[in-house]
């Protein structure tokens, strides 16, 4: 038995002699030739043991079963990616930085972890103006689910939920009105935009110009913990784009039951109870409705939003929307808003940019905006452009004018503001 097994082991390294680069050819003849002398083995086992050896070197190695992702590999689904701007801003004896004053408005930092393809949780933290006493400072954290039910997949149709804390979706200004996605460095007046805790369910169409529709639900009040009213604010939206160039979409806000608090969905920096005369009010809702239309002009392949990032030659769009704070107890207060925005690439890498903007309160309602008090009516007229650094960051001006009409305050207070800006994003 220990002959064979030596035997064998001859076999073996006479088998590897052949399949080895190196080993010159007379070795292996002259070893071969004394096996097969001695009866050790026959050429037709030595081609078997060959054959057998030269597939094994050749096979594939087997391919690892993949592994759920887990807190030491969490860097395989771990997405960061945030904005941020910095400059400086003179503004007038009213209005804000009337020193002139250099800032970072807006400094954001977003996590997105994907424990696997259908769930995704959404962080992201507040760090404008590299401010601790940021509220709050976390103002997104929500868990996003696309696509599954399965059932849906023989459809027509993409269905994605949200659950947390999240911006709701009411209008377009929303979703880039900050001063590095939007074209110019100032919002619109109106600046309607808020984040609440809810829900959120979204269907889509799964062709260009399907439409899609939203409904959320959520707390409606600035109460993060709890919420103080069993009526719960909701929104709906309805947008479609029946040509390419051409996108429209209809908003619907109801903030229910308020009770005293401050509501979450901001107008004009508005979100507390209306404070009129002749009483001030105990209870109050909010309730608002908005029309949004944009159309480009050559255009681009670039998302509709951010705007300053597109590559459309140019493109148009406006916004006109109506509101009623509900007071019980008190003074309502409603009003309308507006704004038309343009943007023109005049050559590669610049840009210029104009936007029209106006609130206007109803009847005898009157309202305290940025300082300024008893304000009826404020427009914004803002004259700006860019120069496009690099695909990511936009040096950026803009010469915003305010003018200011009321029962009480004397017409076009001192808040213009210039602005001058490095901008990115990642």
């Amino acid at each position: 038995m220990i002959k064979r097994w030596g035997a064998w082991g001859l076999v073996i390294i006479a088998c590897l002699a052949i399949t080895a680069p190196t080993a010159s050819a007379a070795d292996s003849e002259t070893l071969i030739k004394l096996l097969i002398k001695k009866g050790l083995i026959t050429e037709q086992e030595l081609e078997s043991v060959a054959a057998e050896l030269a597939g094994q070197e050749t096979k594939p190695p087997a391919k690892e079963a993949a592994l759920p992702v887990m807190m030491d590999k969490v860097g395989s689904s771990l997405k960061i990616k945030g904005r941020w701007a910095a400059g400086y801003f003179q503004g007038g004896e009213d209005g804000t930085d009337p020193n002139g004053a250099f800032r970072a408005p807006e400094a954001k930092v977003q996590l997105a972890f994907a424990p696997d393809a259908v769930n995704t949780v959404i962080t992201r933290f507040n760090l404008n103006n590299a401010s601790p006493n940021n509220n709050p400072l976390l103002d997104y954290f929500y868990l996003e689910s696309k696509d599954f039910l399965p059932v849906l997949k023989d459809y027509p149709i993409n269905l994605a939920t949200r659950l947390g804390r999240f911006k709701m979706d009411f209008g377009e200004e929303t979703w880039s009105n900050n001063s590095v996605e939007g074209a110019l460095p100032s919002n619109s007046v109106a600046n309607v935009a808020g984040n609440d805790e809810g829900a959120q369910i979204a269907l889509t169409g799964k062709t260009a110009w399907s439409p899609r529709v939203v409904f959320g639900v959520f707390n409606g009040n600035t109460t993060t913990l709890t919420d103080n009213a069993a009526g719960k604010a909701f929104t709906a939206k309805l947008s479609v784009t029946p040509l390419e160039e051409l996108y429209l979409s209809t908003s619907f806000f109801d903030s229910r039951a308020l009770k005293g608090q401050a509501g979450e969905m901001s107008v004009a920096g508005l979100t507390g109870i209306p404070t009129l005369s002749p009483t001030s009010a105990v209870k109050w809702s909010r309730h608002m409705w908005e029309v949004d239309a944009r159309y480009d002009i050559g255009k681009g392949k670039a998302k509709l939003d951010p705007p300053a990032y597109t590559d459309s030659v140019a493109y148009l769009k406006s916004a006109y929307g109506l509101f009623t704070d509900d007071a019980k107890g008190g003074t309502d207060r409603r009003g309308d808003y507006a704004f038309l925005e343009g943007l023109w690439n005049i050559l590669p890498k610049w840009y210029t940019a104009a936007r029209w903007s106006i609130v206007d309160f109803d009847q005898e309602a009157s309202a305290t905006i940025n300082s300024i008090t008893t304000v009826k009516t404020q427009q914004r007229y803002a004259l700006g452009g860019g120069y496009r650094w690099s695909k990511h960051t936009l040096v950026k001006g803009e010469w915003a004018i305010d003018h200011e009409s009321g029962r009480v305050v004397a017409d076009d207070a001192s808040n213009n503001l210039l602005s001058l800006l490095v901008a990115s994003q990642f």
